[in-house]
């Protein structure tokens, strides 16, 4: 038995005491570390979810149009839905396909091009979901329709890359299932919650310091 106590108590010491969001000692995310997690985020996580308002022409068919979009899509004014971008700019602008059939696509054109695009950490087993860090990029995203065929090819390569199914609705393709456009969500703030707040960074980054993370 005092051989047992004396393992487990050597183990414990080696292990050290298990962190929690509460613990008085555990370290806390800096802004510089936070910029580095928003830039993996960028780059490693493909799926996010596009935010835009319904222009005030939509009316009381406001929300009949987000019940025919299905459950995917929140039933509000201001309406998110699921998105697939791809980090295939150098300066962190990040790349859409946008389709005009789109109901998030003549949203987002109705108000000027200002969206917000949220990505956050996949969910992993036995991690709590407030504790994941996620980023919300605030911008414009720009129909792309002056651009050279090869800028074109070059999009579409960098954008399978990520979501190979994309294939079979890439812009400039007259067998496409829909029409389609090349669009860059240009980034003018960022609004980062890197999870719990005694831990985790939350709040603004800065746009150079992101845009050099990106290049990294």
């Amino acid at each position: 038995m005092k051989l047992a106590a004396a393992i487990l108590l050597a183990a414990t010491a080696i292990a050290g005491p298990v962190q929690s969001p509460l613990h008085a000692e555990a370290h806390r995310e800096t802004r510089d570390e936070a910029v580095l997690s928003a830039a993996h985020l960028a780059k490693g996580v493909t799926t996010g979810t596009m935010a835009s308002v319904f222009p005030e022409s939509a009316g009381v068919n406001a929300g009949t149009l987000v019940r025919e979009l299905g459950a995917q899509c929140s039933p509000a004014r201001s309406p998110v839905c699921p998105d697939g971008d791809a980090p295939c700019h150098p300066n962190g602008s990040l790349t859409f396909i946008s389709m005009p059939i789109s109901l998030m696509t003549r949203n987002i054109k109705a108000n000027d091009g200002r969206a917000t695009y949220t990505l956050q950490t996949p969910l992993e087993k036995g991690v709590s979901e407030y504790g994941r860090p996620r980023v919300a990029f605030i911008g414009n995203l720009t129909v792309l329709n002056d651009i050279d065929v090869a800028e074109r090819e070059r999009l579409a390569t960098c954008y399978t890359k990520y979501h190979p199914d994309a294939r079979w609705w890439l812009p400039d393709d007259p067998r496409g299932a829909h029409t389609a456009h090349w669009a860059r969500l240009d980034i003018n703030d960022i609004y980062y919650i890197g999870g719990f707040g005694t831990t985790g960074y939350i709040g603004h980054l800065p746009l150079d310091k992101y845009a050099q993370a990106m290049e990294a």
